[in-house]
C-alpha cells in the first residue's frame, strides 16, 4: 500500500482521516439532565360563610424541582463541513382529484333542484310573469342544460390540467434522474475523500 497517496498535497503532512470517518465521528447521542420544574405544590384556603357553604380559592403556588432526563443529540462543526451531499427532492405529480361520477350527478341532484327554485322566485315575485306549464318545461330544460354543460366543462378542464400536470411531471422527472446521477457521483467521490487536519486541504484517495 502507498501510504504517501494518503499525505496532504498541500502541506504534506501525514495527519489525514477519511472525510466519511470524520463525519461519522462527528456525532454522538446521549443523555443530559437538568434541574427542571416538575409540578407545583397549590396552597388554597377554604372560606366558611354563615348559611354553611363553604369556598376554596387559590392562595399561591410553590414550584417543585426534580432531575429530569433528556436524549441529546450533538454535531461537530467540522462534521458539518464535510457532510455528505444532499439528494434532490423528487418532484411530485398534482392532480385534481375529483371523482367525476359524483361530480356529475351532485351537481345534477343538487344543483338543478336549487337553479330550478332560483328562478321561481325570480320569475313569481320579482319579474312577476305569468307561467305557463309549457314555459316552465322550457326554463327546467334551459337550466338543466346549463348545470350538463358546466359539468361536461368541468370534467373536460380538469382532465385538461392533469394532462398538462403529468406532462410538466415527467419533464420533471427527467430532470430529476438527471441530478440522482450527478447526485450518487457526488456521493462515490465523497467516499473517497479525504482531509488534512494540519491545514484542512480536502483530496481524493482511489483505492
Amino acid at each position: 500500500m502507498d501510504a504517501n497517496k494518503y499525505s496532504c498535497p498541500n502541506c504534506g503532512s501525514g495527519n489525514t482521516a477519511s472525510i466519511p470517518l470524520v463525519y461519522k465521528r462527528g456525532h454522538a447521542t446521549g443523555n443530559a439532565t437538568h434541574r427542571e420544574v416538575v409540578s407545583y405544590n397549590v396552597q388554597t384556603t377554604t372560606t366558611t360563610y354563615g348559611d354553611g357553604h363553604k369556598e376554596t380559592e387559590e392562595t399561591g403556588r410553590t414550584p417543585v424541582y426534580g432531575n429530569v432526563t433528556r436524549p441529546t443529540y450533538t454535531e461537530t462543526d467540522l462534521a458539518k463541513e464535510v457532510a455528505p451531499p444532499t439528494p434532490p427532492d423528487e418532484p411530485q405529480l398534482i392532480q385534481s382529484g375529483y371523482d367525476f361520477v359524483a361530480l356529475g350527478c351532485g351537481s345534477i341532484g343538487c344543483l338543478f333542484p336549487f337553479l330550478m327554485l332560483v328562478a321561481y322566485v325570480i320569475l313569481k315575485y320579482f319579474i312577476k310573469t305569468p307561467m305557463t306549464q309549457s314555459a316552465w318545461d322550457n326554463v327546467s330544460y334551459l337550466i338543466f342544460a346549463t348545470v350538463v354543460f358546466l359539468v361536461v366543462y368541468n370534467i373536460y378542464t380538469t382532465k385538461k390540467l392533469n394532462t398538462r400536470h403529468k406532462k410538466e411531471h415527467a419533464i420533471a422527472m427527467e430532470e430529476y434522474k438527471k441530478q440522482m446521477e450527478e447526485y450518487y457521483r457526488s456521493v462515490e467521490d465523497w467516499q473517497h475523500l479525504y482531509i488534512c487536519n494540519r491545514c484542512g486541504c480536502k483530496f481524493r484517495v482511489d483505492d
